[in-house]
């Protein structure tokens, strides 16, 4: 094992950094005095440079026998110097996932990513967006973004790593190929109103921030609501913590709203305790939808009502993205996904005034 700096490897920090399964080294570069990112190189690109059709790289990197020595080693040598990384049959794909923080949502797909990323003999690297630097430095295949708000409209520009975004609330990113969900709110606002609901809000994290899938999720909402002529009634609201969650309940439910559906995996206990401390029984007075977690949601009392996200299926399509990405530059489409709604003992008729 090749160590020290004079030998052009390093371990990775431990600070911001986790990789699941072995640590591993990164060749570095040098430009100017400074470290640079180690650009992405394509077999095309080896090929070109070695003057050789795409077939005899290939057959050039995977010592077949009708190459000659000389055109072996000549590419050889170039797939070195261009930091090509599938040099050797036996080379890992390794992905940075970019997370923010972590909460059940966050929690759930990443443990679903890292069932996928082993099923593909693929490993991947915990890093937060306080550590981007790390992305310069040390050479990844390519990055999974997940549910996060990292505003880098010059993305590729900065990092030359091919992206996937999982849910991601960053709007600078929308030129980014992602898995989306399609959050569930003509399917909640639908069911709320066949139980005669018309006074229904939507309360989102995130306050004032023009997010991808806040601007999505607000167009089906107005949308519903348009559709059955609630515009004046029906409110989609967002909110920067627990207690501006509670100013805001608390001056809708004076208005007398019946329903709400909190954009959250993890508000559920705390609303229904708050919603009995202001007098209020569920579902008799107020009907509420959460989003699914699969810990608590069915062991409430009541039993909430949710919309859950399929996290193997935004694991496999995420991963399948960039396995496409990789291979060969396409997978730029995002796949948007459904999610489901299970009703349970929080949500029920409105109430007759």
């Amino acid at each position: 094992k090749t160590r020290g700096r004079s030998s052009g490897f390093r371990k990775p920090p431990q600070a911001g950094l986790h990789f699941c399964g072995t640590i591993v080294y990164y060749r570095k570069r040098k430009h100017d005095g400074r470290m640079t990112v180690l650009q992405r190189t394509f077999l095309k690109d080896l090929a070109e440079a070695a003057g050789v059709s795409v077939s005899q790289a290939s057959r050039a990197l995977n010592g077949k026998a009708e190459v000659a020595l000389e055109v072996r080693q000549r590419i050889h040598e170039l797939a070195r110097k261009m930091n090509y990384r599938n040099l050797s049959r036996q080379h890992t794909v390794t992905l940075a996932v970019l997370i923010s923080w972590m909460d059940h949502f966050t929690a759930s797909l990443f443990n679903a990513l890292s069932r996928e990323a082993e099923r593909n003999g693929i490993r991947l690297a915990v890093i937060s967006p306080q550590h981007l630097s790390m992305l310069d430095e040390w050479l990844f295949d390519g990055v999974i973004l997940i549910s996060g708000r990292i505003l880098i409209p010059d993305w590729h520009e900065r990092c030359r790593l091919p992206l996937v975004a999982v849910n991601s609330r960053g709007n600078l990113l929308d030129r980014i190929p992602g898995v989306f969900s399609d959050g569930g709110f003509s399917q909640a606002m639908e069911y709320l109103i066949s139980r005669g609901h018309r006074r229904i809000a939507v309360v989102n994290p995130g306050a004032d921030i023009p997010t991808r899938d806040g601007k999505r999720g607000e167009k089906a909402f107005r949308s519903v609501a348009g559709k059955w002529r609630l515009e004046g009634e029906a409110r989609y609201l967002f909110y920067r913590d627990w207690a501006d969650l509670e100013a805001r309940l608390c001056r809708l439910l004076d208005e007398h709203y019946t329903a709400f559906l909190d954009v959250s995996c993890d508000n559920g206990p705390r609303l229904l305790d708050f919603l009995r401390d202001r007098g209020k029984q569920v579902p008799a007075d107020v009907s509420l939808i959460t989003y699914d977690n699969r810990e608590v949601s069915a062991y409430l009392e009541p039993p909430l009502t949710t919309l859950a996200y399929d996290f193997p299926e935004m694991a496999r399509s995420a991963i399948e993205l960039m396995r496409r990405r990789l291979k060969d530059g396409s997978g730029l489409n995002s796949v948007r996904l459904l999610t489901k709604l299970t009703v349970r003992g929080s949500t029920g008729p409105a109430p007759s005034r």
